[in-house]
């Protein structure tokens, strides 16, 4: 089998309400779809799910970046995922998102081929996905209301967007706290708004009282240092995201012990396969992970639901692609706090290709 043809598209997404986290307020996400056909008829489909905080990355360059690299995979084939992957890196330095929409087509081809989802390719199980509440910022009146259907709906694990205004958010953080049993896990995501080391480190003992389960890129992305820092001199976990985004990054981080956990999110780690070597390093290290998302649509979300079926996770930060007004009917749905297919066909096993298929006429 080889691959033919490469496209890609542009697709905007619109969402509910904006999104707001410390650096950044999504109002919309401005994407790329990826279509890869094959000469034995067999097509995948992909998404890159490129915003440009935090990645440097637009909808125009992840586009660019596909039809740039094209010609050199045309007559590839799709089971050469590492190859492929090396081409991409020595062609298109970064360029995550972009990788990660060709990397999910591929896979979605190679679960075609074999007639199994992709996730029994990637050496996974049918166990459910379990999914975390993420509230972003917002007034304490909606924390709360919001709060009341996570725990409705069995969240063990809350992630609350800080970073802008600490009073504020120890407010809605000492309403929390009051509303969840001891079981429940509680985090906090500050998207490099604290900045700096000493600010962080200010921030973070005010916050230790809710002992909450880690506390997740409390620093500007480049700052290792004040990673290191910070984990050394307190006491709760120190998670790396927007730090973290190739596994060469992961490599650094494991052998100079930067941080205590990992996020991983395929969009910022060039996909299954990509990320999939990030929790190689991680596992080897003792760094226990979690897998994060950009958002993505369903169809993006496809691959993050393969990737938790193949990966052992602290949790998996995968509810937002329910905030899109405009997004495919692929059978993906939201049961309480599980993420399901309701499809049982191969690939990445969405319902109907034809949905897809129209984004490309």
């Amino acid at each position: 089998m080889k691959i033919t043809q490469i496209k890609a598209v542009p697709k905007d997404f619109q969402l509910e309400s904006p999104f707001k986290f410390a650096s950044c307020t999504l109002k919309y996400l401005p994407y790329a779809l990826i279509q890869i056909k094959t000469d034995e008829g067999i097509t995948g489909y992909g998404e890159c799910p490129a915003y440009w905080d935090p990645s440097g990355e637009t909808q125009e360059s992840a586009i660019g970046a596909v039809k740039f690299i094209s010609e050199a995979l045309i007559g590839k084939s799709p089971f050469q995922i590492s190859d492929i992957m090396n081409i991409c890196d020595s062609n298109i330095y970064g360029a995550f998102s972009a990788k990660c929409g060709l990397d999910m087509a591929l896979y979605d081809i190679q679960g075609k081929k074999l007639n199994v989802p992709v996730y029994e390719i990637t050496g996974g199980n049918n166990n459910p996905v379990k999914v975390n509440a993420v509230l972003s910022l917002t007034s304490l009146e909606e924390a709360v209301k919001k709060t009341e259907k996570f725990l409705e709906n069995g969240y063990e694990h809350i992630k609350v967007k800080v970073g802008v205004d600490l009073e504020q958010e120890t407010k809605v953080l000492d309403e929390i706290v009051k509303m969840i049993s001891s079981e429940t896990k509680l985090f906090v995501d500050a998207n490099q708004g604290w900045g700096d080391y000493k600010t962080a480190l200010q921030a973070i003992r005010k916050l230790e009282k809710y002992n909450l389960a880690w506390v997740e890129q409390p620093v500007k992305a480049y700052d290792w240092d004040g990673l290191k820092k910070l984990k050394e001199r307190v006491d709760t976990k120190i998670m790396a995201d927007e730090s973290l985004y190739s596994y060469q990054d992961a490599l650094k981080m494991a052998k100079n012990n930067v941080v205590d956990m990992f996020n991983i999110k395929l969009a910022k780690s060039g996909g299954i396969y990509l990320g999939s070597k990030i929790k190689t390093i991680a596992d080897a290290a003792n760094i226990p992970c979690v897998l994060g998302s950009m958002i993505e649509s369903s169809l993006g979300m496809l691959a993050d639901y393969h990737f938790a079926k193949s990966y052992k996770m602290e949790t998996c930060g995968l509810s937002g692609w329910t905030l899109i007004t405009n997004d495919f009917d692929l059978g993906l749905k939201m049961e309480k706090n599980e993420l399901r297919l309701m499809s049982d066909k191969p690939g990445l096993g969405y319902q109907d290709e034809k949905v897809l298929e129209r984004e490309f006429r």
